[in-house]
């Protein structure tokens, strides 16, 4: 057994318990999507652009955004560029210890011992202290209204951030969300790129739009909340993780990974590797690449 398949992070546990299946295709037979889903590009341009936030500043974030813009869909740069403008997060009072940094420990089982030859690793977004507590930041986006509780209340049964808080043995961590815009260019956009002759585009316009919509209540776009975890909470992360692993472990050496019908459709879509699981296209195929290493 090679050591990937003894490494496990968030992702891969997580994509573990959505379906073991989709699991195989992409950590063991090392397959993804040629094309990554929009929400899925945004998200991961937001992380890169905060990073660039807490390391420096406003400044940084833009600098890097203006960067790889080649690399972002014009829209999308529109939309990060306005979010950025508004991002205000309660950083008063915290040292930045660290952004997205690694980690690399053991899994422990129910019983206090090892788990053979299991490694929990991955990164987290960011740490911040402030010499009396250590803090486990997790950035999140968004297309969900913050303002309902169902969204929050699925995040206090997420048991990645117990298992980050495992890792750097401590109790405390935040959500820091941002929620994407749904606006989309229009032709008032297009008017007022025509009416200023040159001196706008279209996307300017549909950036300034957003930056106006998202102004007039940044609550509603931008949420930050912390929480601390309980004894309790920690052990039942520990037991969480453990029997994940288990799980894991036993699934690989039978090599057998099940499809799971339920995870067909999710909150990306259509899951990219249904047609495989369906007979109608191959891993080999045009649709796929070999993935991008990623913890």
């Amino acid at each position: 057994m090679g050591a990937i398949l003894r490494t496990a992070s968030a992702s891969r546990l997580s994509t573990f318990r959505e379906c073991p299946r989709k699991f195989r295709y992409k950590y063991l037979d090392n397959r993804e999507p040629a094309r990554e889903a929009s929400a899925l590009a945004i998200g991961r341009a937001w992380h890169s652009a905060l990073e660039r936030w807490w390391d420096g500043d406003m400044e940084a974030a833009a600098q890097w955004l203006i960067a790889k813009a080649e690399d972002i869909e014009a829209i999308d740069a529109a939309k990060l560029t306005a979010m950025l403008r508004h991002y205000t997060p309660p950083a008063d009072g915290w040292d930045v210890l660290a952004t997205e940094r690694e980690f690399d420990v053991p899994v422990l089982d129910t019983d206090g011992s090892a788990i053979y030859g299991w490694r929990f690793t991955g990164r987290v977004d960011l740490l911040l202290g402030n010499g009396e507590a250590m803090v486990v930041v997790d950035h999140k986006t968004t297309a969900t209204d913050l303002a309902g509780s169902s969204y929050w209340d699925a995040l206090q049964v997420d048991a990645q951030m117990a298992a980050y808080c495992l890792a750097f043995g401590t109790d405390r961590f935040a959500y820091d969300v941002a929620r994407k815009p749904s606006l989309k260019p229009s032709r008032a956009d297009e008017k007022k790129a025509t009416e200023s002759e040159g001196a706008i585009s279209v996307m300017d316009a549909y950036q300034e739009r957003i930056e106006v919509a998202i102004g007039k209540a940044p609550h509603s776009w931008f949420q930050w909340r912390e929480y601390v975890k309980t004894e309790e909470d920690i052990s039942e992360a520990r037991r969480d993780l453990a029997q994940t692993i288990h799980a894991l472990d036993s699934t690989i050496r039978r090599g057998r990974y099940y499809r799971n019908p339920n995870s067909c459709t999710g909150r990306f879509g259509v899951c990219p590797y249904l047609e495989v699981c369906c007979g109608r296209e191959s891993l080999d195929g045009d649709g796929f690449r070999d993935r991008e290493w990623r913890r």
